[in-house]
């Protein structure tokens, strides 16, 4: 089976709205690190203090068949076409171990894509 990594960069206030539309499509699991990152104009500042918002990183490892939609049901989700949401990207992955519960259901989803 052919896998992706799928990394959403999230404000936490989308967080559990991304995570249920990744799930709806076909996500079986989720692993979240905190993060924070800068565009491309300064943040705001409050007295020289810079305003950050809390972002933490999503990602999600799933069926490379089912990757792009997932991708879409997460840029959705996070109105990711808006400034300041975030933004996902998938990249493929070699190899993989570890996945022991999680490979009985992805292969049965393999079956729906399949046959």
């Amino acid at each position: 089976m052919q896998f992706s990594a799928i990394f959403a960069m999230v404000p936490t206030n989308k967080e559990t709205v991304v995570i249920e539309a990744a799930r709806k499509e076909g996500a079986t699991g989720v692993s979240i690190l905190n993060t924070r990152g800068e565009g491309v104009e300064d943040k705001r500042t409050f007295f020289g203090l810079k305003l950050d918002t809390p972002y933490n990183c999503l990602i999600f490892l799933v069926n490379r068949m089912r990757s792009p939609k997932i991708l879409r049901a997460i840029e959705e989700a996070g109105e990711m076409q808006k400034d300041g949401n975030g933004l996902c990207f998938s990249v493929p992955v070699d190899d993989v171990s570890g996945l022991n519960k999680q490979l009985k259901v992805l292969m049965e989803e393999v079956k729906e894509d399949y046959f």
